[in-house]
């Protein structure tokens, strides 16, 4: 992913039009993926993955909570380039309200977050523009919902409930407990994965295995490195063995901390800050300042993280010093 950063800067220093064409390529896939994800809600089955009626829409992604982020994306890119009137503005908002319509069919509420940040911007922008881009939203959120309740009436949820909060700071708390063990170098990729629930207490534990994987009778687990986090549950007379495989911190500032050490976060967000402050493309700007609600609360993976980091990159090269002057002396 830091070549795609890498690739992508150098890139753009020598192509200054690249920007543009990758924002409508984002918001090209986002309507892409968008109509799969109706057309699973409509028929109730799996277009690529096979799934429950109540896990859809999935498209292309394992889960519809992480294939809300790509139409958070895209929402973002669509509203900047709505945002400097790039294309015609009725094909831009029909683009914009499919976005949202498909972010509504995930009922994932991070990502609404991160769709009213980026309306709010258009907004202080250009208010008429940014009331527009707000009427959108709600519509197309709101459709998004009564879709899935006209569908499969129980494929939504209560969008107030707080459960996968509380069940989020089980993450947290192991993640912070991983970072204080190794705060300079991080743990690498693939390794924490192995060593997370020796950061929990028992009582943590108990409560993580009824609440976040719907089971009980949590009694011990068994940290055996490089294999999975084994739990024993004893449970109506019966023993069993859950192996856990995969651990996310969801939030992408404990995660790269995880990974990286501290030192690796702290540059990671001196390049973000860096490319939020770029001048002018509003559009991928927006899209990236559009996923950080998401992140806060959820995790980068395989599925979009390739096109968040080409983003970060344009982004980048849009603020490097005497970019005529880089980009002459790469074409030479």
């Amino acid at each position: 992913m830091v070549g795609v950063l890498v690739l992508g800067y150098l890139r753009a220093l020598a192509d200054p039009g690249l920007g543009e064409r990758v924002a409508w390529a984002v918001v090209g896939g986002a309507s892409l993926l968008a109509l799969g994800a109706g057309l699973e809600v409509l028929t109730q089955r799996g277009l690529y993955y096979p799934a429950s009626p109540g896990s859809l829409p999935l498209v292309t992604f394992p889960g519809k909570g992480h294939l809300a982020a790509y139409f958070v994306l895209g929402f973002g890119v669509a509203a900047g380039l709505y945002l400097q009137g790039k294309g015609k503005a009725w094909p831009l908002l029909v683009l914009l309200g499919l976005s949202a319509f498909a972010l509504g069919l995930t009922y994932n509420r991070a990502g609404m977050g991160g769709v009213a940040l980026a309306a709010l911007l258009v907004l202080w922008k250009a208010p008429r523009k940014g009331l527009v881009v707000l009427l959108v939203a709600a519509m197309g959120i709101a459709s998004g919902w009564k879709a899935v309740a006209l569908a499969n009436p129980g494929g939504g949820r209560e969008v107030a409930s707080a459960h996968t909060f509380f069940t989020r700071l089980y993450f947290w708390k192991a993640a912070l407990g991983g970072i204080a063990e190794r705060p300079l170098l991080g743990w690498g990729g693939g390794v924490f994965e192995s060593y997370w629930a020796s950061y929990l207490s028992h009582e943590d534990k108990t409560a993580f295995v009824r609440e976040e994987l719907g089971r009980e009778g949590y009694t011990k687990d068994y940290i055996l490195p490089p294999g999975p986090v084994v739990f024993i549950l004893h449970a109506n007379g019966e023993t069993q063995v859950l192996r856990i495989y995969l651990f996310r911190a969801h939030n992408f500032m404990l995660e790269i901390a995880l990974k990286w050490g501290v030192p690796g976060l702290v540059l990671f967000l001196l390049i973000l800050v860096w490319s939020v402050l770029a001048r002018g493309e509003w559009a991928l700007r927006l899209g990236l300042v559009a996923l950080l609600p998401y992140l806060l609360m959820w995790f980068l993976m395989a599925e979009y993280e390739p096109s968040a980091y080409l983003v970060l990159g344009l982004l980048c090269a849009k603020n490097a010093s005497r970019p005529q002057a880089l980009a002459q002396g790469l074409e030479g």
